[in-house]
């Protein structure tokens, strides 16, 4: 089942991510189904949910990659799914959640998101450098 999964949300970020490249859309194709059986964002934790063979220490090399890609954008490759997300079915009161996240008392984030079923969507964030 997951596997099916892969491929068809693969050959869907494909169509709609147009300016992705394969590499970049398989990636983020491993990643999303890792951050929705995973039980807690880790990398290592990712790496042992995503669906392709290696060591886990490869697999978390692999993912900053892809995470520190700086041609991996929100323009690119995460606002296209988020504006279809509010073509699609949004068509009534939408929940908000606004969270703030301090990083080693260097950094902090902010975050909105939608608020849906049980989850919530991030639409933007900011990260203070």
């Amino acid at each position: 089942m997951r596997k099916t999964l892969q491929r068809n949300l693969t050959s869907e970020l494909q169509r709609r991510l147009p300016a992705a490249s394969k590499p970049q859309v398989r990636n983020l194709a491993l990643l999303t189904p890792a951050l929705v059986y995973s039980s807690d964002c880790h990398l290592g934790n990712l790496a042992l949910e995503l669906l392709i063979a290696g060591q886990r220490d490869s697999l978390i090399q692999r993912l900053v990659r892809f995470l520190d890609n700086c041609r991996v954008t929100r323009e690119t490759h995460y606002l296209p799914l988020v504006k279809q997300l509010f073509t699609y079915g949004l068509d009534r009161e939408v929940n908000l959640v606004m969270g703030r996240t301090d990083m080693r008392q260097k950094r902090s984030s902010l975050l909105l998101a939608v608020a849906f079923q049980h989850r919530a969507i991030p639409l933007t964030w900011w990260v203070s450098t």
